[in-house]
């Protein structure tokens, strides 16, 4: 048991009604890259005296549900929590309730710490590129938002143009620069067939689908260049899309389905437009970027030589037609 308090005390985990029994380190094979992690077992109980919902004191416990927990690791292998909390049921009202913690937001999978963690990261390296300090071509108006993803695909976007920045998970696995994306996320059930899983925030790893595939008596999404417009058309499109045997296929995917929320440079009806459009396939660690003027993609591989640098680099963008 001292392992397991001294993994809770390295990762700052102080709730008491957490308790720890087993850590294991797993791995998983996708595309032939070998993933490892580290998956820690714990349980939240409690004693629970009022129903949250009638008050009254007729609780009785009701067995686990089981939630997985994204902990702040941003180097080394991920690691996962998997929580069993205590369920109970009131007699009284007939409805159940779940054991809560302050380590996590309810129906959240990444911890608070996680948040910080990526928060801190953003301000010492993400912040400097709002003012265009190294742009070589200066774009004014800018409207970036960050999206950062594992290789399991778990994303979440970062919102920086306010204070204090905004973190939303994000399931979708696509953003734009929509101001309420959570609602937006909400409004998405009137062109998808939504997954109960995705509603309930609680998709599995590597899962490339969030809907049922079915769009019968759905609306076709709208043709503006909003950022909820383009939201909801990338996701539309993504749902219906082949999916991609090898990174070739999904990078012309990528493209095909940016394609349809690019958008055009109009000055005298708009002061933003599509600067550049990128991808990154994660089991390669490649990077591709297109700036508007360009033609033709450039190809960044993105190893641990190039993330050691700590100088601005500069590639050239090919603007010829071939």
């Amino acid at each position: 048991m001292s392992q397991l308090n001294s993994i809770a005390q390295l990762l700052e985990i102080k709730d008491p009604n957490i308790k720890f029994f087993k850590v294991e380190d797993l791995r998983t094979t996708k595309n032939s890259v070998v993933y490892h992690f580290k998956v820690i077992h714990a349980r939240l109980s409690y004693q629970l005296f009022h129903c949250p919902h009638c008050g009254f004191t007729s609780l009785i416990k009701n067995g686990t549900t089981l939630t997985k927990l994204r902990l702040p690791t941003l180097n080394g292998p991920m690691i996962l929590m998997y929580l069993r909390k205590q369920r109970y049921f009131c007699k009284s009202c007939q409805i159940t309730c779940g054991a809560n913690t302050p380590i996590v937001e309810k129906n959240h999978s990444l911890t608070r710490g996680l948040k910080s963690a990526v928060v801190k990261l953003a301000k010492q390296s993400l912040f400097y590129l709002l003012d265009d300090q190294f742009a070589q071509r200066k774009y004014k108006h800018l409207e970036l938002y960050y999206i950062l993803i594992d290789r399991t695909g778990k994303t979440i976007l970062l919102q920086p143009s306010g204070q204090p920045m905004r973190i939303f998970n994000n399931p979708l696995g696509i953003a734009t620069n929509t101001f309420n994306f959570e609602q937006q996320l909400g409004r998405l059930k009137a062109y998808l067939d939504l997954k109960p899983d995705f509603e309930n925030n609680k998709l599995e790893k590597f899962t490339s689908r969030i809907s049922s595939g079915s769009f019968n008596g759905k609306k076709t999404p709208p043709g503006s260049y909003t950022p909820s417009g383009r939201l909801f058309r990338a996701a539309y499109y993504k749902e219906r899309i082949d999916l991609a045997a090898s990174e070739k296929q999904a990078l012309n995917n990528c493209w095909r389905l940016l394609d349809s929320v690019t958008v055009p440079k109009s000055s005298k009806y708009q002061p933003t437009y599509s600067v550049y459009r990128s991808a990154a396939c994660l089991s390669s660690l490649t990077y591709y970027f297109e700036e508007y003027y360009s033609f033709n993609p450039i190809k960044i591989n993105l190893n641990k030589e190039a993330s050691m640098n700590s100088s601005v680099k500069f590639y050239t963008c090919d603007s010829s037609v071939r």
